[in-house]
């Protein structure tokens, strides 16, 4: 194993041990370049990794992007599986230039930009250790006041040359203790500037020593500088001797000044990249950014005093409180518990499920019936308001901190949100002519929406029954008085709701379920072929019947063909209090109590309800073609599986906890086990995953009822 040097990735913190590692676990896709490690140790928070190197031995000329993208796939990974190793961030800037130019499109240039955002960047060097060139030999510095073993400091010049040898072995890692990453925008006046003092590259005169606005010396008088701060645990981490500042790579961070150093930098490699093949040019390139002076400030320090120090720096981006409230210790502490969202900092790679501050409070302010406030909010209020959704969902006692009972559920409303909210984008895409409804609603949409999440939220062919409630929605609304400013309050949308149940009573107490209704259902849905028959009875019963939890059992030519699934809850709520991601960092112990017991369990409650189940009986011809002969519909059904399997189903809830205890997802119930219920996958898509305890990325599951019961139950 050692020709695939995995002691530097060992090193990295990517792999366990290679003792860890055995050779089965290895796959080599192409040579010793292209690596899949798989089954790692359930002490790792990675199950499946992805190794891509490209550095020292393994570089080529050629990055294969799109073969990457190929195993990705095949591997069933996501891009933060993937980990891409370069010999310094301006390798990786020039692979990413080439790449580029390779495309037409700008949707396929910026897809390849936004990828190599998500990947993992490694960059190996010899040493961990930079040294930093001082200017005028270190003679003129400037000492902090006071120098003690908790903090110190001292201000020295330098070149952005200089500083560009450390964010050449780190990249964004540099940026770790600051509040934002580097702020990256094509369109900002920060790079507008910078390219500015570079674009003297192209002048012909030979006035170039002549000063202007731009001139690289100005820079020194017109920037704030730098601030560095270096964790003094280990003392060997800084020295400052003569001309030299050494520091250690992975125990810095910039605090102040990383829009300059993202942006700037940017700026230099397109240039570089633009001018390899003219010497002259890229030797001016080199010397101009040698010219560029910087004020470098070095903190020495404890690392409870860099959030302190930060919040009193200045940039030329200033900071908001929305970039404090993202790095507070109740974002944090949120962050830890939630499994399927995650709040992010300025400037953090957006991820699935991420959600800036703001934005979580406004999905927030949705989910808990206020639309208008939501589409409304003072971002003035945003610390005032997450503190008051932190005291709402999170129980804190002592050390122990974790989700309140009913908190699970408004999370997953808010997951939730992003399925209501790519169906409205689609829908307004689609729209030719839109009226303020379609401009201006879309926050009433989601909450008239969400009030319905019981009935949706497992069912197949959500679209169609977006489509449904949104036909009600709008027919409400339409005989109501509104302008664009009625969305921004609450008013209206209580009127909607009002109205919309006085409709839903009506239809309870008036329409029943005879002859002609199901003659009607049939010849709808013979008339609407498509299997997700759910989603067509919701549409059906609109304006003749209300019932809540319809299910659908499919019989062909007699025979019963799925097992019935239960809500996803049952399941995800055995893990989304477990704080997996914080478990696993921190080596925490996973015990029976961390779960609840089965009497409490949504399993137990799901067992327990009365549903409206539709069977469907289908008949088959010969050439495969489905038409419904039948329908018979069991009202305020219960399938009574505990009655005389209580103690069973006991046990098969008992072994899937033990299943998490142990990080063995194969030890969950089975329906190759003959189980009355099992545990089987049940994911929107391959994307649709959640981190289990060994750290292991699997698809989604929920609760099935084996359709061996179910038959027994429904045919008799």
């Amino acid at each position: 194993m050692n020709d695939l040097q995995i002691d530097n990735w060992v090193k990295e913190g990517i792999l366990p041990s290679i003792s860890e590692i055995d050779e089965s676990q290895i796959e080599k896709i192409d040579e010793n370049r292209l690596v899949l490690f798989k089954d790692m140790s359930d002490d790792d928070s990675y199950k499946d990794v992805l190794i891509y190197q490209f550095h020292g031995s393994f570089k080529s000329n050629d990055f294969e992007y799109e073969k990457l993208l190929a195993e990705m796939t095949n591997a069933q990974l996501s891009q933060r599986d993937i980990f891409v190793s370069f010999n310094s961030w301006e390798e990786e800037r020039e692979t990413i230039q080439k790449l580029k130019q390779e495309e037409n499109s700008a949707t396929k240039k910026n897809k390849i930009e936004n990828n190599f955002a998500l990947f993992n960047s490694v960059y190996f060097q010899d040493s961990d250790y930079i040294t930093i060139q001082v200017e005028d030999d270190g003679i003129n510095y400037l000492e902090s006041p006071e120098r003690n073993e908790n903090l110190s400091a001292m201000v020295v010049n330098c070149s952005l040359s200089e500083i560009k040898k450390l964010y050449n072995c780190t990249g964004v890692k540099l940026f770790r203790r600051n509040v934002r990453d580097g702020i990256i925008s094509n369109k900002s006046t920060i790079r507008s500037i910078f390219s500015k003092y570079l674009s003297i590259i192209d002048d012909t005169s030979d006035n170039v020593g002549d000063q202007n606005d731009y001139d690289p010396p100005l820079f020194w008088f017109s920037h704030n500088g730098i601030t560095v701060f270096v964790d003094n645990e280990n003392p060997s981490n800084f020295n400052f001797q003569n001309d030299e500042i050494e520091l250690n790579r992975n125990f810095c961070s910039v605090i102040n000044g990383a829009q300059t150093i993202t942006n700037f930098f940017l700026v230099y490699s397109e240039l570089k990249y633009q001018y390899q093949s003219d010497q002259e040019k890229l030797k001016k390139l080199e010397s101009l950014i040698s010219q560029i002076k910087v004020k470098l400030t070095v903190i020495q320090g404890k690392n409870k005093y860099s959030n302190f120090i930060t919040r009193g720096l200045n940039t030329q981006n200033p900071i908001t409180d929305e970039d404090f409230i993202a790095i507070s210790e109740k974002v944090m502490n949120l962050n830890k518990l939630f499994s399927e969202i995650h709040i992010l900092k300025t400037g953090e790679v957006e991820r699935d499920g991420g959600l800036t501050p703001l934005q979580f409070v406004k999905q927030f302010l949705i989910v808990d019936d206020k639309p208008g406030q939501s589409k409304n909010f003072n971002k003035g209020d945003l610390e005032t308001q997450i503190d008051s959704i932190y005291s709402e969902i999170v129980f804190e006692d002592g050390n122990e901190i974790r989700l309140k009972s009913k908190s699970e559920e408004i999370i997953q409303k808010i997951v939730f949100l992003n399925e209501v909210e790519s169906w409205w984008k689609k829908k307004n895409r689609e729209t030719t002519e839109k009226d303020l409804i379609d401009r201006y609603a879309k926050n009433y949409f989601e909450s008239f929406v969400i009030k319905h999440y019981e009935n949706i939220a497992d069912a197949e062919g959500k679209e169609k029954i977006f489509e449904v409630y949104f036909e009600k929605f709008k027919e409400i609304i339409s005989k109501k008085e509104y302008n664009y400013n009625s969305f921004k309050n609450d008013n209206l949308y209580n009127e909607i709701i009002d109205e919309y149940e006085k409709q839903i009573e009506n239809n309870v107490v008036n329409k029943s379920l005879d002859d002609t209704y199901i003659n009607e259902l049939i010849k709808f849905l013979n008339d609407n072929p498509d299997s997700k028959y759910q989603s067509l009875i919701l549409k059906f019963n609109y304006d003749k019947i209300q019932m809540d939890n319809i299910r659908v059992i499919r019989r062909v030519n007699g025979n019963i063909m799925e097992s019935f699934f239960l809500s996803s809850k049952t399941f995800s709520e055995l893990y989304q209090n477990l704080s997996i991601e914080d478990r696993l960092i921190n080596d925490k112990e996973i015990k029976e109590s961390d779960f609840k017991i089965f009497a409490e369990s949504t399993l137990y409650s799901e067992l327990t309800k009365n549903y409206n189940i539709y069977v469907i009986d289908v008949e088959e011809d010969s050439s495969g073609k489905e038409s419904i002969t039948k329908i018979t519909i069991k009202r305020d059904f219960n399938f009574n599986l505990l009655d005389e399997n209580s103690e069973k189903v006991q046990q098969l809830y008992k072994e899937t906890i033990n299943a998490f205890i142990e990080g063995e997802s194969n030890k969950f119930p089975s329906v190759n086990n003959g189980d009355i219920i099992y545990v089987q996958p049940k994911a929107i898509n391959k994307e649709d995953l959640f981190l289990f305890t060994n750290g292991e990325q699997l698809p989604k599951q929920t609760f099935w009822i084996s359709k061996d019961y179910i038959k027994n139950v429904i045919n008799n």
